[in-house]
C-alpha cells in the first residue's frame, strides 16, 4: 500500500468519526477517546477516532459536542449529559 492510499481504520474514521471537537476542547468538557478494544482514540486534524466518554459514559458526537458547548458558553461542566444537551436545543440556532 502506497502512502497516499487510505487505509480501512483511516476509512471509519472519516465515515464515522468527528472532526469538530478538539483535544483542548474534550480535555476542557472532560472528554475522552476510547476504541472499542479500550484503549484510547487519537485526535487528528481532520477526525478524531474512538468513542466519546464523559464521566465514564460513552457519549455520541453530537452530545459530545453538546457538553463542549455548554461548557465553552458557561465556564462549567453540566450535571448531566442531558442537560447539556436541552441546553443546546435550546440555544442552537442553525445557521442556514
Amino acid at each position: 500500500m502506497s502512502e497516499n492510499k487510505i487505509k480501512d481504520e483511516q476509512l471509519n474514521a472519516v465515515s464515522g468519526g468527528s472532526w469538530k471537537i478538539t483535544e483542548a476542547e474534550a480535555e476542557m468538557a472532560g472528554l475522552t477517546l476510547r476504541n472499542e478494544d479500550g484503549t484510547s482514540g487519537e485526535f487528528g486534524y481532520l477526525w478524531n477516532t474512538g468513542d466519546y466518554y464523559w464521566n465514564g459514559q460513552k457519549v455520541d458526537p453530537t452530545q459530545a459536542e453538546a457538553i463542549v458547548v455548554f461548557v465553552k458558553k458557561n465556564g462549567y461542566r453540566p450535571q448531566t449529559v442531558e442537560e447539556a444537551v436541552n441546553a443546546y436545543h435550546k440555544n442552537y440556532t442553525p445557521s442556514f
